[in-house]
């Protein structure tokens, strides 16, 4: 994974209605075959949750960000907003660097061990998001649904695309993520190893959207 390439990706668009709510969700393969990547793919996520932190402050919007690591098991932190996920260094809005307590968790969480459950994990973890959503759009304050208030949700997936363990196919996750961009959700395919656009076609993503 290129974390310069990651580093671009943005969020918050100009549809109408002020925007008020973002939820990223980032899921992140650590399974053993992750350990060619000698790293790479934790200063990825690293860099992604900076950017997305800055993004938060600069559009003033509250920003829930989940975490997912998995193999054959899956491993989730959730923040309410990202301002306050300390798994990188320099603090509060990631615009600084630095090895400090949250980075060692960051590298434990992501430490390549197991078997690879890709599909059937982001096909949970999008109807995880779903609800997430749901709630947060039922809890509108009715003045925020008479001037238009919004969301956004983005999904990311950082992997080298080797499933081994998933009961359901590629084609499930395809017609998946197929759906979730169709209801305007921007959805991200950040490859290891790998032909972004060929694979991420295989999963749903844009070739735009998928990235070496």
């Amino acid at each position: 994974v290129d974390v310069g390439e990651v580093d671009e990706v943005d969020v918050g668009g100009e549809v109408g209605g002020e925007l008020v709510y973002i939820n990223i969700l980032l899921i992140v393969d650590r399974s053993g075959s992750m350990k060619s990547m000698n790293g790479g793919h934790i200063e990825a996520t690293s860099a992604f949750i900076k950017k997305q932190q800055k993004n938060a402050k600069e559009l003033g919007v509250r920003c829930e960000f989940t975490l997912c690591a998995f193999d054959d098991k899956v491993e989730m932190k959730n923040w309410t907003d990202i301002l306050n996920c300390e798994l990188v260094g320099g603090g509060v809005g990631g615009d600084g660097a630095g090895d400090g307590a949250g980075d060692g968790v960051l590298n434990d969480m992501l430490e390549p061990r197991g078997t690879t459950r890709l599909i059937d994990t982001v096909i949970e973890q999008i109807d995880q998001q779903k609800k997430e959503y749901a709630i947060w759009m039922n809890g509108r304050t009715q003045l925020e649904i008479d001037e238009g208030a919004r969301g956004e949700r983005v999904l990311a997936v950082i992997t080298d695309g080797q499933d081994n363990m998933s009961l359901k196919s590629s084609r499930d996750m395809n017609i998946a993520i197929k759906n979730l961009r169709d209801d305007g959700v921007s959805c991200m395919f950040l490859a290891a190893n790998q032909d972004a656009i060929t694979q991420g076609a295989v999963f749903g993503f844009s070739a735009g959207a998928s990235l070496n």
